[in-house]
Order: C-alpha cells, then sequence, then structure tokens
C-alpha cells in the first residue's frame, strides 16, 4: 500500500486567502469612515461598499478553495482511496487530470493547479491540489492510469470521441487495431497518434479530457516503425502573428509618413502631396506584406521544417542547419503575463535563412523550446567539431569557447573549472570564481547562443586533467 498527501499550499504560493480578508477589512472600514461622515447615500459610500462586497466575495472564494486543496491518496491491489473515498478500479469509468500553472515573476511556474476527476459508477468526483515540484500525489497518480491501462485490455474504455475496445480504438468513422499504432506523444496539450506510414497523426484528443492519458499509456513503449521518408511525422503547426504583423504594418506606416511630411513640409514644401503619396504606397505595400501572414504556416515534422506561404513554399531539414538564433520574448499587460512572441532565424548549410516569427497567448510554448534543444544539438555538433579541430569555436559575438576555457574579452581566458554562471531576464551572467560583478553577460537572442551553450554545459562537467585534449567529451 502506497500513500501520499499533497498538503495545503503555502500563502507565498497561493495568498488570496490572506489578501482577500486584509483588503476587506480595510475597505470595510473605509466604507464606515465615509458613511459616518458623507451618509449613506451618497457616490463615494456605494463605491466603497461594492468594493468591500467585492473583497468579501473574494475572500470567501480563495477561504474555500484553499480548504479543499488537500489531497490524501492510498493506493491498493483493486482500488485507490482520495480522502476517504474508496474507488475500484474494475468500477471506474474514466481518469481526466487537467494542469494549469500559476506563474510567478518573469512567467516562471511556481505550481501547478491539479484537478483530477474521477468518474464511477455514474458519479464524478474532483480532487484538486496545488502541486510544487516534487508532487507527492504523482506516483499514485502514474499507478491509477497504468491500473486503468490494464483494465483496457479486460474491459471497453471510453473517452471524447474515440473508445477502445480488446485491442481496436474507435472512432467515428474508423477503427484502428492497436497493432497499427506507430507512436504516441503529446503536442500543443493534445495527445496524438499516429498510425504507420500516414505523417500526420489520425486521432487527437485533449489531454485534459476524460482517460486521454490511460490511451497515452496504452500505447507506449510502442516498437518503433520504419521511419518516413522526407520530414517524418508532422508533429505541431504554428502560425504567424498576423494581426500584430498589421498593427506594426500601420504602425510603421504612420511613423514613416509623419517623419517623411515633417521634413519635406519643412524644407520642400511643394513636393508635400508627393512625399505623402509615396508614404502612402510604402505603408500600403507593409500593410498588404502582413495581410499574406495570414496564409503563413510552419509545419514542425520530426527531421524538418515545411513553411508554407500565401506565394510559396520552404523547406529546411534540422540537419541542415549551421547557424541559429532563438529570440523567445515574455510579454506582460499592466504586469500580467500575456504571451510569449517568438523569432527565430535558421541559417543552412547553403542557402538563404529560414525567418520564424510566432505567438503563443497566456501559455509558454513547450513544444517549440523542445523544438530549440532538438535544433540546437544538431549546430552544438558542428561547432564540437570545430572545437576539436582548430582548439576553438566562437560562441556569440562576446565570447569564445576554447579547450581549456571561455574567451570572454581579448586576452581575458577564463577556466572552466574557475568559473559560475546563471540566467537572469534574458542573459546569462559568467562570473570568475572571486569575483562578485560578471564578467560578461551574453544574450539568449545571440547568434549561435543554445548551440554554445550546450556545448559549454559539456566543457563544464569534464574534469579538469581533460582541459585541452576534450578527452571524455560525451558526443
Amino acid at each position: 500500500m502506497n500513500t501520499a498527501v499533497a498538503p495545503r499550499p503555502s500563502f507565498n504560493v497561493y495568498p488570496g486567502p490572506v489578501i482577500f480578508p486584509v483588503f476587506a477589512a480595510l475597505f470595510l472600514g473605509f466604507t464606515i469612515y465615509i458613511w459616518r461622515v458623507n451618509g449613506l447615500r451618497t457616490v463615494f459610500t456605494e463605491i466603497f461598499i461594492g468594493c468591500t462586497l467585492f473583497m468579501l466575495l473574494g475572500a470567501a472564494i480563495t477561504i474555500s478553495r484553499y480548504l479543499r486543496y488537500c489531497v490524501t491518496a492510498e493506493i491498493h491491489d483493486h482500488a485507490v482511496v482520495l480522502n476517504g473515498r474508496e474507488l475500484l478500479f474494475d468500477r471506474i469509468d474514466s481518469v481526466a487530470l487537467a494542469e494549469k500553472a500559476r506563474l510567478g515573476d518573469w512567467a516562471k511556474t511556481v505550481a501547478m493547479r491539479r484537478t483530477l476527476t474521477i468518474a464511477s459508477e455514474e458519479k464524478r468526483r474532483t480532487f484538486a491540489w496545488l502541486a510544487q515540484p516534487d508532487d507527492p500525489i504523482e506516483p499514485i497518480l502514474q499507478l491509477v492510469i497504468a491500473r486503468m491501462a490494464d483494465e483496457a485490455k479486460r474491459r471497453a474504455l471510453r473517452g471524447d470521441g474515440w473508445s477502445l475496445e480488446l485491442g481496436t480504438l474507435r472512432t467515428k468513422d474508423d477503427a484502428t487495431p492497436l497493432s497499427t499504432v506507430t507512436a504516441a506523444e503529446v503536442f500543443d496539450d493534445e495527445v496524438r497518434l499516429w498510425r504507420r506510414n500516414e505523417p500526420a497523426p489520425f486521432l487527437a484528443v485533449p489531454i485534459a479530457s476524460p482517460n486521454a492519458l490511460v490511451l497515452l499509456r496504452v500505447n507506449e513503449g510502442l516498437k518503433p516503425a520504419a521511419p518516413l521518408d522526407g520530414f517524418g511525422r508532422l508533429l505541431f503547426v504554428r502560425k504567424a502573428p498576423a494581426f500584430s504583423n498589421i498593427v506594426s504594418a500601420l504602425g510603421y506606416g504612420f511613423l514613416l509618413a509623419s517623419a517623411a511630411f515633417y521634413v519635406s513640409h519643412h524644407l520642400a514644401p511643394q513636393f508635400d502631396n508627393p512625399v505623402l503619396i509615396a508614404s502612402g504606397l510604402v505603408t500600403l505595400g507593409l500593410l498588404v506584406r502582413a495581410i499574406f501572414t495570414f496564409a503563413t504556416r510552419y509545419r514542425f515534422h520530426e527531421r524538418g521544417i515545411v513553411t508554407t506561404y500565401a506565394l510559396g513554399k520552404r523547406e529546411l531539414r534540422y540537419a541542415d542547419v549551421a547557424r541559429m538564433s532563438w529570440k523567445a520574448t515574455r510579454n506582460f499587460t499592466q504586469g500580467v503575463y500575456s504571451g510569449t512572441s517568438l523569432q527565430a532565424t535558421l541559417v543552412p548549410v547553403e542557402g538563404r535563412p529560414l525567418h520564424i516569427q510566432t505567438r503563443r497567448f497566456k501559455t509558454v510554448d513547450d513544444d517549440l523550446d523542445a523544438l530549440c534543444h532538438t535544433i540546437g544539438h544538431v549546430v552544438e555538433a558542428r561547432m564540437r567539431q570545430e572545437l576539436e579541430s582548430t582548439g576553438r569555436v566562437a560562441w556569440t559575438k562576446n565570447a569564445t569557447l576554447l579547450t581549456d576555457g571561455v574567451e570572454l574579452k581579448r586576452g581575458t581566458i577564463v577556466r572552466y573549472d574557475e568559473q559560475r554562471a546563471h540566467f537572469d531576464n534574458g542573459y546569462l551572467h559568467i562570473y570568475r570564481d572571486d569575483r562578485r560583478k560578471p564578467l560578461r553577460m551574453l544574450s539568449c537572442a545571440d547568434d549561435n547562443f543554445y548551440p554554445g551553450y550546450f556545448l559549454y554545459q559539456r566543457l563544464i562537467e569534464l574534469p579538469s586533467s581533460a582541459f585541452g585534449t576534450l578527452k571524455g567529451l560525451s558526443p
């Protein structure tokens, strides 16, 4: 028997039960004071009464949630016990897990709100808790999903738009034997399944939907099929931020027209009309170009990217990338995280660069972060070969990797065993052990930063006896 408890979160992570009552008390005090001074039927009194009621409602909601944010779990051979309720595995119809990140400074995840919903005997029970990085419920949750995957071998399980019956996955218009499923992975918060010789997934269900995690578990450990020709399986698709491009085009056009008209009006007023016409044509061109980005799609496959435009198509294999830059900007609106913008450039060994521009609203794009690592390790291999052959390789415009250290300034070399580094606000700060101020700050958006950083991590892990020889540097 395994037992775990997810305790109620600390007020640092979930401050609502403290903040709302405090502000409710303050507003109540101000309301009583204004009522005694100005009377009940005044605008200010009514405003403060409304604010007080809002804060009291918020206090009631947050305190109620806080009291529910506690889960005890026990797992036995034939049942799981959650908050004292015993749920037999052979009576469970579906299991669903929804997750929502609680973001702190710089959109960093400080906790994860997890909601487990189990349907059993025509009743639906929900259990919620705030998970820290080491979630004590996670092992039991994985055991529950594994036991439900075992149940799928003996009886039918159903999800949103699909059912699994005796080794056959049925959808509305199709029936697929599990023996023909070649891959199951999670992209865009969906569980996606691929069949043999098909690049696109034949089924995609939200990961928070009933039995989606069970479906993923059933299809884990599949024998890899023969790789598809070309770019392999289609993993996910992204769009260009067309609306943002239109707003930018109008803004740049207005600034261009204003500046040009100001100069012409003061220096050559007779050219005011031609200048305005020319500025309008330039703005129109920028606007048309921005409108065309509505048709731009970035299709990310296993081995490359296929980009389609309104007037053409571009393909690039990851293995052909020689240099890359990756600038992910986290945007905030009045202090609230609103999304992440990505501007990336992939430079192939031969040919022109491929520019990628996307925007993700309210969530961090983990899929593109993983892709950055995939392409970065490809470029890192090229940098490692150059380092092994020449003894040095450029890492951004402000640093050079050597076999025994990093050259941060001209003539300033810091050995790998005499330095430390950490990230802060989009920069890597590199220190010498005996100094408090950083010797150099490297921008994460610089050319080849991430490939160089992956190689840098390998080098600082080598024993000092290997410096200068690169013995033990893993491929």
